[in-house]
């Protein structure tokens, strides 16, 4: 229902609970292809799906793999990379795909905008969290934007409800207060291990520097 009124965020949340609570083995490979093959294109044409990683994260989105389908998955990873150069890339490697999809050919421009909201979800989650004051001309490289574009793209991550903050016009800086919790791949929990033992070393640091500063007492 949600599919054909072209309601893609709807279709895609009620699609991972679908996939969530029905164990593959009660899917055969069509049906598997399908639900991947439609939920890739949920986000692919859905303005406000940026939990790519919980798709990701299923085996059955392999189904697509070794299909006339692969470039889906081919694309719908490296947009959850964030990595823009390698998103650019793919769009220009499976040019020829995305013209038969004409769906997702006439939604180009969004992608642009979507991997670019990305990368600077990326930026931030890489910052320490007591270091989330993000210059423009930060955002700007990262996301490789113009300097006056950042502002823009900042505000439609607020409105989309994936950050909250303060934009200062004056100093041109964004105060990150609050990122809305996405599920982490493989590859970011190895970032946010390692992120929490260094933590663990500087606090184990500062109380044997407080230890020595008392032991006078």
């Amino acid at each position: 229902y949600y599919r054909r009124k072209e309601k893609f965020s709807e279709f895609y949340q009620n699609g991972l609970q679908f996939l969530a609570y029905t164990p593959a083995e009660e899917l055969n490979e069509f049906e598997k292809r399908e639900w991947c093959i439609n939920m890739g294109k949920a986000i692919l044409l859905g303005k406000d799906i940026y939990n790519i990683t919980e798709l990701l994260e299923k085996d059955i989105l392999k189904s697509l793999i070794n299909t006339d389908y692969e470039w889906l998955y081919d694309i719908i990873k490296t947009l959850d990379s964030a990595n823009i150069d390698e998103f650019e890339e793919c769009l220009v490697r499976y040019h020829a795909k995305i013209v038969e999809n004409e769906d997702i050919a006439k939604n180009e421009a969004q992608l642009q905008h979507k991997i670019r909201i990305l990368a600077f979800l990326e930026l931030i989650f890489h910052r320490d969290k007591g270091d989330r004051n993000l210059e423009f001309s930060l955002i700007s490289q990262a996301t490789k934007l113009d300097l006056d574009d950042v502002e823009l793209l900042v505000m439609k991550a607020m409105s989309l409800g994936l950050v909250k903050g303060i934009i200062d016009q004056v100093d041109q800086i964004v105060r990150i207060s609050w990122v809305k919790p996405r599920l982490l791949g493989k590859e970011k929990i190895k970032i946010m291990s390692e992120k929490l033992g260094k933590w663990s070393e500087q606090i184990k640091v500062t109380l044997d520097i407080l230890a020595k500063g008392t032991g006078g007492f």
